[in-house]
């Protein structure tokens, strides 16, 4: 992921960005769409109705090299497979500078943007981002999506993002 939130039920990130690619490969697109297809077709089989496909990843499927190929891919499993389905994609947004990520995000039924903070100590703080990123970068990028949901965590404990100046500036954001 390329935030390291100390609340991540993940755990805290070990692997930095520059090590990323060399110790945990992506899976391919053609990976991505048979392993779709496959889960659909299982669950398919066992009667099951299935509400959405969600893309989040083990961390922020963004950051994904062929992003917008495995979203298509996942579109085209579900236009096969599932017609109905939504699909969703969960991203912390940071990504939503380049112009295929936001094509790949705006071609989805929803887009979750997690924005837990108002201010930039905040934000940095709570998400302790491991690329270059603030909070102007990401509201600005959300604007590029059509429909965004934002999602957010509030916690208290080592870091807190629930007093009231933190909570007045989160909302002023969404606005």
């Amino acid at each position: 992921c390329s935030f390291d939130c100390p609340y991540c039920e993940l755990g805290l990130t070990e692997i930095r960005m520059n090590q990323l690619k060399q110790e945990l490969p992506f899976p391919t697109v053609e990976q991505v769409d048979q392993s779709v297809r496959v889960r659909l077709r299982e669950l398919i089989q066992e009667g099951q109705t299935v509400d959405a496909i969600t893309i989040a990843g083990n961390g922020e499927p963004t950051l994904h090299p062929e992003f917008l190929e495995c979203v298509q891919a996942v579109l085209g499993a579900r236009a096969e497979l599932a017609t109905g389905t939504k699909v969703v994609v969960l991203t912390n947004g940071v990504h939503c500078d380049n112009k295929r990520v936001v094509h790949g995000l705006n071609q989805v039924d929803e887009r979750m943007v997690k924005i837990d903070a108002g201010g930039e100590s905040t934000f940095k703080r709570i998400n302790r981002p491991l690329v270059r990123a603030n909070l102007s970068k990401i509201t600005s990028g959300s604007r590029k999506l059509k429909d965004v949901i934002v999602q957010s965590m509030f916690v208290q404990g080592a870091v807190d993002n629930t007093s009231l100046e933190d909570v007045e500036e989160w909302s002023e954001k969404q606005e």
